[in-house]
């Protein structure tokens, strides 16, 4: 989103507020757009999560808007920037459905 740096740091502030001190948190679901992989942003905030000890799903979203060996590129280079094996990045489609048993399976694994 276009928005003023004033405004994002208002946010950052409260997502970090709220992420810190909900203890119920199990778990956070960061979403990535297929179309353009991990950004800058995206990498701080998985640093963000990691570093502060939060079990962290990185899920490619919009995967139905890419062409499958585009898709293959963009996991391999956000599974660099984010040092995890390719596997462990989730691709979803909320259009086709596609991955979508596999983020269920993922998150009621957590929550038990």
């Amino acid at each position: 989103a276009k928005v003023s740096h004033t405004e994002q740091a208002k946010w950052r502030e409260q997502l970090e507020n709220y992420l810190q001190k909900r203890q119920s948190l199990k778990a956070v679901v960061q979403l990535i757009d297929a179309r353009h992989g991990a950004l800058e942003n995206d990498i701080a905030m998985f640093e963000w999560l990691q570093f502060h000890g939060l079990r962290t799903f990185v899920v490619l979203t919009k995967c139905d808007k890419v062409k499958q060996r585009d898709l293959a590129k963009t996991t391999k280079a956000s599974a660099q920037a984010f040092d995890l094996l390719s596997e462990s990045f989730l691709h979803f489609s909320a259009e086709t459905q596609m991955g979508r048993s596999a983020m269920w399976s993922s998150l009621q694994s957590i929550l038990g």
